[in-house]
């Protein structure tokens, strides 16, 4: 259909800008903007397609009204279709709606009727590109991936999936030159650098990560966002160098971050300088704030056990199971916790249950725990070390000496860098006078001494030395 008002064209094109970007405050404002170009005319098919995709988009994340969302969305698709069937876009949205609804056959068909209907739609090619991948279409995928960037080639996003595509098969020079592309289109983006930072800092670079990093920062001045402070902390952190990771815990704390972060960091940071004390102080206040947040106790249990506080680990524990069973066991395989934190609710849980004498029990939670770590270990996963770690620990609560100090040595090959953890992880405490344990954290540590040293020769060592030359 044509349109005849001016300001609702205006308004979708602004929609288009803002949905461009894929960033959450963007999405939020090009849901306003088409919303408006709706009600300025509503018989304008493309601002319902518009809305729809922006809808769907911010659903990502927001599983609690995923339903909700994913209503609204296909009656904005439905109004889009019933005054234009030629519609690309609104044949786009119904692709993202049918493969959020994990209808990949669907949403397959629906691109390929939106390409049809435009040979040079952006975000068609895009997401019909995700969506074979997500079908094992490997070639067809990334053909697609390759038309989207050909016809947006200022586009750092389409750079970045590119990049992932070929990390995910195993080309990680191929996939540093399209992350370097999109951080040459977009150097004061986080985004851009994202990728390529935790590439390197979870397979063990952590010079390089943190080099990386402080490009961003040079590049964003006063616009950088705080994400970049927390790997900027954890990677001086894992390498010893605790005064540099306390200027960026501060100016993480500092910054409008989620308050719920706060304690997590701040107890970490603590237990770093190995001041358990004020660690406890800290758990005491965040315990209170977290009476029904189960990923919140189980951080709590854990840092409690570390600091020998068995009792309130099981009293937080406790807190726990009183709630819903799904939320319980979303909680317990957080695998952000075994992925990139190095330990697993369940293992924890059980090694205390342990302490307290319940083996039977204890027993069987580690089996299952073995048995599930191995089974995503057999996934080929690209960053492995955090549930190599996971495996190592296992064995060490279990007492087999020999496979825990290997599974450690298998971690630390694949990029387990923060040892500083390892030796105060209760999981580890049978090991921690061997002989053979502490020749592999002395061994270690000397690499990430190393490491250290290059980003001192590069950027010197008072990162606050930075901000005051950028100024």
């Amino acid at each position: 259909a044509s349109v005849t008002d001016v300001d609702a064209y205006g308004y979708y094109l602004l929609g288009r800008h803002h949905l461009r970007t894929g960033q959450a405050e963007d999405l939020k404002q090009a849901v306003a903007y088409f919303r408006r170009a709706t009600e300025v005319d509503p018989d304008f098919s493309r601002a319902y397609s518009g809305l729809a995709s922006a809808t769907l988009l911010r659903s990502w994340g927001n599983d609690r009204k995923v339903d909700e969302i994913l209503r609204t969305a296909e009656t904005a698709i439905e109004q889009a279709l019933a005054i234009d069937p030629q519609n690309a876009e609104a044949y786009a949205a119904l692709g993202i709606f049918r493969a959020r609804k994990d209808d990949n056959t669907g949403a397959i068909a629906a691109f390929e009727q939106a390409i049809e209907l435009n040979s040079n739609f952006v975000m068609a090619y895009s997401w019909y590109a995700i969506v074979l991948g997500f079908e094992g279409r490997k070639q067809d995928s990334l053909s697609a991936h390759e038309m989207s960037a050909r016809l947006d080639p200022l586009s750092a996003d389409l750079q970045i999936e590119l990049g992932a595509f070929h990390l995910d098969e195993g080309h990680v020079e191929t996939a540093m030159v399209y992350w370097n592309k999109a951080i040459e289109l977009e150097p004061t983006r986080f985004i851009a650098y994202m990728d390529s930072l935790f590439y390197r800092y979870y397979t063990g670079q952590l010079d390089q990560s943190v080099l990386l990093l402080i490009q961003y920062i040079e590049n964003a001045g006063d616009d950088a966002i705080w994400s970049a402070y927390l790997p900027l902390m954890w990677a001086y952190r894992a390498m010893y160098d605790l005064d540099a990771a306390d200027f960026w815990l501060d100016r993480f704390m500092d910054s409008d971050v989620a308050e719920r972060l706060i304690p997590h960091e701040h107890a970490l940071a603590l237990m770093a300088h190995h001041n358990y004390e004020e660690v406890g102080t800290i758990l005491h206040n965040w315990v209170n704030e977290a009476p029904d947040k189960p990923w919140d106790l189980h951080q709590i249990a854990w840092y409690e056990m570390i600091i020998g506080h068995d009792d309130h680990a099981r009293q937080a524990y406790d807190r726990i199971d009183e709630q819903p069973a799904d939320i319980r066991a979303a909680a317990s395989a957080d695998e952000f916790n075994i992925q990139f934190g190095g330990h697993f609710p369940a293992v924890n849980r059980a090694h205390l249950m342990l302490r307290a004498g319940n083996s039977e029990t204890a027993e069987d939670m580690l089996a299952k725990s073995r048995e599930y770590i191995t089974d995503r270990l057999s996934e080929d996963l690209l960053y492995p070390a955090g549930d190599l770690h996971v495996l190592a620990a296992i064995d060490a609560i279990q007492g087999n000496r020999e496979r825990a100090l290997n599974g450690l040595r298998q971690a630390i090959d694949a990029g387990w860098t923060r040892v500083w953890f390892t030796e105060q992880d209760p999981n580890f405490a049978s090991l921690l006078d061997d002989p053979e344990f502490q020749e592999i954290m002395t061994e270690t540590k000397g690499r990430l001494d190393g490491m250290r040293k290059q980003v001192h020769l590069a950027i010197g060592a008072d990162p606050s030395k930075l901000f005051s030359s950028m100024d």
